[in-house]
């Protein structure tokens, strides 16, 4: 009887140990694809046609096949997200972009450089033009195992400047805290910045909060690319966690080539409520306790 109890455990323990290797195998497979970098930010320059390399790694235990395919982007939403479309825009791109090679297999937990390059009309207008290289898994002969087909696409964004005379112009649509007050921190400002030219920015400044007994704090706003004909949402946080009084945050921020200036005020209250509360009330405890204060006090220093 007790060797038939261990032997039912070994073949429990085999059958768990199986099990567990499979899904540790499962995981190892479906890493995917890492593309870097994932985004470029170039400038025309006048008789030289710009390039560049992306890397793409495969992660998992099976060679990829990959094909190229490029792709038109425009804004969608405030967060930065884009949509990629094969349809033209008015900043078109990728009909002037070439990159080598077009298909390519890469080997298990391998990389491949691809090489791109922007061929510039004679006649481009000058402004923002933005495109993206797509990398995208195909079937492969050679791939094994339940999922190994499923497609995957990782993408390289192409924010492409040709000087000129173009329009750079950008409002403040918004600038204001989450809530106008607070009991405790953190500040969450709140910027969105709408592009109203023909080429894509970055607005580079802070935020001052200055408070009504004469406190100073300055946080720096993140650059982010707005791209035109879009609004982009700007988040920062001032990480205070005690804060008491009135304050005053300015956003000051520059863009583009001649260092426009964006300029917006907001207010914002905060006290710590609940530590007010105590305080208080140990306070009227000491004004009901006076005399018996008082006269403690009294006979320490005097004996009677």
């Amino acid at each position: 009887m007790k060797y038939k109890r261990i032997l039912v455990l070994a073949i429990f323990l085999i059958i768990l140990s199986t099990f567990v290797y499979a899904s540790i195998q499962a995981q190892k497979t479906t890493g995917g694809l890492a593309v870097h970098p994932s985004n470029f930010d170039l400038t025309a320059v006048p008789d030289k046609n710009p390039t560049g390399t992306i890397t793409v790694d495969n992660l998992t235990d099976q060679p990829m096949q990959i094909i190229v395919n490029l792709r038109n982007f425009t804004a969608q939403g405030e967060e930065g997200s884009v949509n990629l479309t094969t349809d033209d825009t008015t900043y078109s791109l990728a009909k002037w972009i070439v990159v080598t090679p077009m298909t390519v297999e890469i080997a298990a937990h391998s990389s491949q450089n691809f090489a791109f390059t922007i061929e510039v009309p004679k006649n481009a207008e000058p402004g923002g033009h933005f495109g993206s290289i797509v990398f995208t898994t195909a079937p492969s002969k050679n791939l094994t195992g339940s999922g190994a087909a499923l497609s995957q696409e990782v993408a390289s964004l192409i924010l492409f400047k040709i000087p000129g005379d173009t329009k750079e112009q950008a409002t403040l649509e918004s600038f204001a805290t989450d809530k106008s007050f607070y009991e405790f921190g953190p500040v969450m400002f709140d910027a969105r910045v709408r592009n109203e030219g023909g080429v894509h920015i970055a607005p580079v400044g802070s935020i001052v909060v200055r408070g009504w007994l004469g406190q100073k704090f300055i946080v720096p706003l993140e650059m982010r690319n707005v791209l035109p004909d879009s609004i982009r949402r700007i988040p920062s946080t001032l990480n205070k966690k005690f804060l008491f009084g009135n304050f005053t945050a300015t956003l000051i921020a520059t863009y583009g080539t001649k260092g426009q200036q964006l300029y917006q005020v907001t207010e914002f209250s905060a006290f710590p409520v609940r530590y007010g509360i105590v305080v208080l009330i140990i306070l009227i405890l000491l004004f009901l306790a006076r005399k018996r204060i008082v006269k403690s006090i009294r006979m320490l220093l005097t004996g009677k």
